[in-house]
This record gives structure tokens, C-alpha cells and sequence, in this order.
């Protein structure tokens, strides 16, 4: 498996970065490896919302389909994706600092082929 870890602050309400990030729409505007997202359920994103998401490879791209399994507006939500390639969990906190908001990517790969 493995593991990627991020943190980021923002100038910005917690509840603001918290509807922006969990509507995985947005996912092209803060992922450099996305280009293209949308939303393939029906209702206001929340539990069970999925998404389908592209993303660049090395060589060429691949196809991620997301599911919000946890959905605790405006402190966390988590993510299952799946592709043919691998499965991510992809878990995302939100907390005040301030003025600011301090947001902690998570996200763990685990491969279907070996590397």
C-alpha cells in the first residue's frame, strides 16, 4: 500500500472548504493529476454521492470512480475510489485554526497487479 499525506491552510471558513472539497467536482481545480470530474448520482452531495473522475497516468490516463463512504459536514469526509488499476481510500479533516482552516489530505493506494 501506499500512503499520501498532506496538510494546507486556507483563508477561508471551515463549512466553505468543507462543501468545496467534498463536492469532488472540484476535484481538477486542487489535483494536478485530475482534468475532469463529474457528478453520476442523483440529490446534494453527501453520503453515497459518487463521482466519476480522470485522471492523468504517466502514459495516458485512467478513469476513478468515487464513493463517499463517511460524510460528518463540516469536519471529515472519506472516499472510496476504484479503477482496474487500484482502489484509494482517500479521507479528508477539516478544523478551525482562526482565521484559517487547516484541511489534512489522506488518501492510501492499494494496487490489483504488482509494481
Amino acid at each position: 500500500m501506499i500512503s499520501l499525506k498532506e496538510t494546507i491552510r486556507v483563508e477561508r471558513p471551515v463549512e466553505e472548504c468543507f462543501d468545496y472539497t467534498a463536492d469532488f467536482r472540484t476535484t481538477p481545480e486542487w489535483d494536478a493529476t485530475a482534468y475532469k470530474a463529474r457528478k453520476i448520482s442523483d440529490g446534494p452531495v453527501g453520503l453515497g454521492t459518487q463521482f466519476e473522475v480522470r485522471c492523468k497516468l504517466p502514459l495516458g490516463s485512467i478513469e476513478l470512480l468515487y464513493t463517499i463512504t463517511e460524510f460528518e459536514a463540516p469536519n471529515m469526509v472519506s472516499l472510496q475510489a476504484e479503477s482496474w488499476l487500484f482502489s484509494a481510500v482517500d479521507t479528508i479533516y477539516f478544523g478551525s485554526e482562526g482565521d484559517q482552516t487547516r484541511i489534512d489530505y489522506h488518501a492510501d493506494f492499494s494496487y490489483k497487479m504488482p509494481f
